[in-house]
């Protein structure tokens, strides 16, 4: 099972989430612990590496990678607007 880390600005999103969504956000990045690459997460076109992944939570996306030891959470935030993306750009993330 992997460490995992999560952003700060990735904790404070999640802090901001209603209940019921903060636990299927959790459980899932509990599970990318386990399984890093799940059937339904995708890999993200990028020039970064390692390569971001991405996975959909209900209506949150969860942008991450991984390496042998750590889950890095990097951006979380709502799935059908653009704005997880343009913070992950901002960030550097992708």
């Amino acid at each position: 099972m992997l460490n995992r880390r999560i952003t700060r600005d990735a904790e404070k999103a999640m802090d901001k989430m209603p209940d019921k969504h903060f636990c299927q956000v959790y459980e899932a990045i509990e599970g990318l612990r386990v399984d890093p690459e799940p059937g339904d997460s995708r890999e993200l076109l990028s020039n970064v590496t390692p390569k971001r992944r991405r996975k959909d939570v209900g209506e949150y996306r969860v942008i991450y990678w991984y390496d042998a030891e750590i889950l890095y959470i990097d951006v979380v935030g709502r799935r059908n607007d653009g704005d997880v993306y343009k913070k992950a750009k901002r960030k550097g993330v992708l």
